[in-house]
């Protein structure tokens, strides 16, 4: 949603299901936060908590945290290394694919025209700017 670092307060916690809710008096509405979001601090988190964190909107339209970090408590190294890194979408290489080999032909096809015209255009221009 956007890149603006939020401040909140943790005011609800399941420790079974590993989610909770961050309350914020800059947002209009509760932000949805996981466990997997802080799993790189090094304790989990608790009611009361302040909670700096950025936001998205899930699939459903619910804002969430991501980013998250616990005001006071530090961040364990061991643990950020083991987060695992996200990869990117399958549809989105093959897309970037398509569009690569459309680009590919195209040039391959009228790439010779294109750069005659672009040179019988530059020389125009200097032979207008001499004049």
């Amino acid at each position: 949603m956007d890149e603006i670092t939020w401040e909140g307060r943790l005011v609800r916690w399941n420790d079974t299901q590993g989610v909770g809710y961050i309350e914020s008096k800059q947002l209009d509405e509760d932000v949805f936060v996981r466990i997997s979001t802080l799993k790189h601090m090094n304790r989990g988190p608790r009611l009361d908590d302040v909670i700096y964190f950025r936001t998205h909107r899930n699939r459903k339209g619910q804002l969430c945290a991501k980013d998250a970090n616990i005001y006071g408590v530090s961040i364990d190294v061991n643990n950020v290394a083991k987060l695992p890194r996200r990869k990117t979408p399958l549809k989105q290489i093959v897309r970037n694919l398509f569009i690569l080999l459309i680009m590919i032909g195209l040039l391959y096809l009228y790439g010779d025209p294109i750069w005659q015209y672009l040179l019988e255009k530059n020389q125009q221009i200097i032979n207008y700017s001499k004049s």
